[in-house]
């Protein structure tokens, strides 16, 4: 894959000046690899508004990923960089130690989990949006079928299943957590959306099936081979695909791994796949696999 311009903000980042091989694999677009350096191309829209507050965490303790970047965005941005007050959490360490401050690393070893950067930078000016007033998650009025069928599809506890509107999604933290955090920024996404009720019906969602909490064998299941799933991707399909029995949703997978929903409706099948995750590219070549 050749590369081209270094990224201003990276010293070890570089633009790509071709489409990299790997996202030509089903499995790229099924969670399967791990790419570093995709979200720092956002860094620098980010900061073309004034105001506001930004979270920069990383998953690495390289400091070009990290304090280096800070200070890019400091020089460059004007960006300015928040600190705790009094003493810090536990096991949560100042970097990278010295006047010149740029965040905080959890260090494996010394908190819980694999550890990752995190930094607090605000942005000059006044904000540019206004935070969105709560409408919170609820879990008073759950039908006790919805709760059941949430287990069945995934496997999140049902203390985590909250309804957020006509969709049942499962929350990563406490709900007096989340309902503070949504009073005070923009939640984009909460939790994992695990299905909608439309009426009588119960939608799944591409998101239950892309996680890893997803129980396999809670919808049928059909196996593409690797021409077919980047028709899949492309959002194209094919009565071939239909899996044995009359269930009206099913999982479409590669190699073992889901891709996502497909609908049957008689004797054809709608491709659930979302639209913006669609791959665009249409030729096809020979297999590609990196994995």
């Amino acid at each position: 894959m050749a590369l081209s311009d270094r990224v201003e903000w990276c010293k070890t980042g570089y633009y790509s000046s071709g489409r990299p091989p790997f996202s030509l694999d089903p499995l790229w677009h099924a969670g399967c690899y791990y790419v570093q350096e995709a979200s720092s191309m956002f860094l620098e829209p980010l900061f073309t508004s004034a105001g506001g507050y930004m979270i920069y965490s990383t998953c690495t303790f390289n400091p070009s990923e990290n304090e280096d970047i800070v200070f890019w965005l400091g020089e460059e941005m004007g960006a300015l960089v928040g600190k705790l007050t009094g003493d810090p959490f536990p096991g949560v360490t100042e970097v990278p130690g010295n006047d010149r401050f740029a965040g905080y690393g959890l260090y494996p070893g010394r908190v819980r989990g694999e550890g990752f950067f995190i930094s607090l930078l605000r942005k000059r000016g006044e904000a540019g949006y206004v935070v969105p007033s709560d409408r919170g998650v609820r879990r008073r009025g759950l039908k006790s079928s919805l709760l059941d069928y949430a287990s069945v599809i995934s496997g999140f506890s049902q203390q985590q299943i909250v309804a957020d509107g006509d969709q049942i999604r499962a929350l990563h933290a406490p709900e007096q957590i989340l309902a503070q955090i949504n009073r005070h920024v923009r939640v984009v996404r909460g939790g994992t959306e695990l299905f909608s009720v439309k009426g009588s019906d119960i939608v799944p969602s591409h998101q239950v099936v892309s996680s890893p909490l997803y129980r396999r064998g809670a919808l049928p299941e059909r196996e593409l081979s690797y021409h077919e799933a980047l028709r899949y991707l492309r959002r194209e399909s094919s009565p071939e695909w239909l899996p044995p029995g009359n269930a009206k949703w099913f999982v479409l997978s590669y190699r073992g791994v889901p891709l996502g929903l497909a609908k049957r409706a008689g004797n054809r099948i709608n491709n659930y796949y979302p639209p913006s995750f669609a791959l665009r590219k249409q030729s096809t070549p020979e297999v590609v696999s990196v994995i």
